[in-house]
């Protein structure tokens, strides 16, 4: 009877695994080669599943020099790594379900059948801990539709939190071909490809940052990022 139930639980799975959508957000300022080994890395976590990566759309910009792009921009961006983006209006939260199953083109009665996993790091898992909307994932067998709660009115709909392992979400700089050297050269204090990182490297000297954005950067979407490189 257990392994007929079992059987019974994978087929219900793979059935459904359309109705379940696996998110990766973030400020992306920039969306850079270390983010895309990210995804690939969420791909194969989530095998057979939707993976979409959803850039932020703030309402208003606190510190434009740590988010040069626009919106815009980075989904121009994104795009020339993939094609499974997000795009939400401006203003809508991080973490909002119904937009981002709105902008799949999914109907908001549809929604009630939708299982939305987001992936993050240590850093947002931490923010989302104490909010009862967000359910720690543990594994793929034990999803279920998350039950829906009416507040004023307001359908609220819970997630999944995936925590990306350190493996998963920490690309070194030399993983893409800087040496230690080069690290040194520019003055970065660690040997992570982060946002903060990635935008020293791009003040750099004229004369190198071409050559060291390049290892950092899709080719073709130089065009995107010539106004910082």
């Amino acid at each position: 009877m257990k392994i007929l139930s079992t059987i019974l639980e994978n087929i219900f799975l793979e059935n459904n695994k359309k109705n379940i959508v696996v998110i990766y957000p973030g400020r992306f300022q920039p969306f850079h080669n270390g983010h895309f080994k990210v995804f690939n890395e969420i791909k194969k976590k989530f095998s057979g599943i939707s993976v979409f990566v959803a850039p932020s759309n703030p309402l208003k910009i606190a510190d434009k020099s740590k988010n040069q792009l626009s919106y815009n921009e980075k989904i121009k961006l994104v795009k020339t790594y993939l094609s499974n983006v997000l795009v939400v209006p401006s203003g809508t939260s991080t973490y909002n379900i119904g937009a981002h199953l709105k902008s799949l083109g999914v109907s908001e009665e549809e929604m009630e059948r939708y299982i939305v996993v987001f992936a993050v790091g240590n850093k947002d898992e931490k923010r989302l801990k104490n909010n009862k909307n967000f359910i720690k994932f543990k594994n793929i067998d034990d999803l279920k539709v998350p039950s829906l709660v009416v507040k004023n009115d307001k359908k609220i709909w819970s997630a999944y939190v995936y925590t990306l392992s350190q493996d998963e979400s920490t690309i070194k700089l030399t993983d893409v071909g800087f040496s230690f050297d080069d690290i040194e050269k520019i003055g970065i204090s660690n040997n992570e490809i982060s946002g903060t990182n990635v935008r020293k490297i791009f003040l750099f000297d004229k004369e190198n940052r071409t050559k060291f954005s390049n290892k950092l950067i899709n080719t073709k979407s130089i065009n995107i990022y010539s106004k910082y490189i």
